[in-house]
């Protein structure tokens, strides 16, 4: 079996949270496109320094990160990412290090993408291939939290945390 890469883009998630609150102008924030591969075994996804660089996002942290050869090191963890693949984006903070970016478990759960081993390549899951679905386990949405999130307080579209 080879491997599975993907073409993903990256952007430093503060930027674009700044753009999108009018802070900065779109074209301000820094995007990075390369190939990735897709690493199930790797439960977070990987920047390797030069490309966390690029992309101009800080170090928030270490953790201890066990390798593949039982291993284990103090790694540098990244302010949130913006991962954009196959039109799905999540925001994940990644580990620093390695040479290549590598798209973990987080990612692949969080995008709703599966791993197409016959074929090599990434899909969506087979459940509902053409858009990310959610799974939660709550009684009803909080939409005191959904108000506040919209531009001007916009209420809940109708049925979304009626009480």
């Amino acid at each position: 079996m080879g491997e599975v890469r993907v073409e993903v883009e990256l952007a430093d998630a503060g930027e674009t949270w700044s753009a999108r609150r009018g802070l900065i102008p779109v074209s301000g924030v820094t995007r990075v496109t390369v190939s990735a591969v897709v690493d199930t075994g790797a439960t977070s996804s990987v920047l390797p320094a030069a490309v966390a660089d690029r992309l101009g996002v800080r170090y928030d942290r270490t953790d201890s990160v066990i390798l593949a050869d039982g291993s284990t090191h103090q790694i540098p963890v990244t302010e949130p990412v913006e991962l954009m693949a196959m039109d799905r984006k999540t925001v994940e903070q990644c580990l620093v290090m390695g040479d290549e970016v590598l798209l973990g478990q987080f990612f692949l759960e969080q995008a709703d993408l599966f791993v197409d081993c016959l074929n090599q390549r990434l899909v969506g899951n087979p459940e509902h291939p053409d858009r990310r679905v959610h799974k939660v386990r709550t009684a009803r949405p909080a939409a005191r939290r959904y108000a506040r999130s919209q531009p001007g307080g916009t209420p809940p579209p109708a049925g979304i945390g009626a009480r």
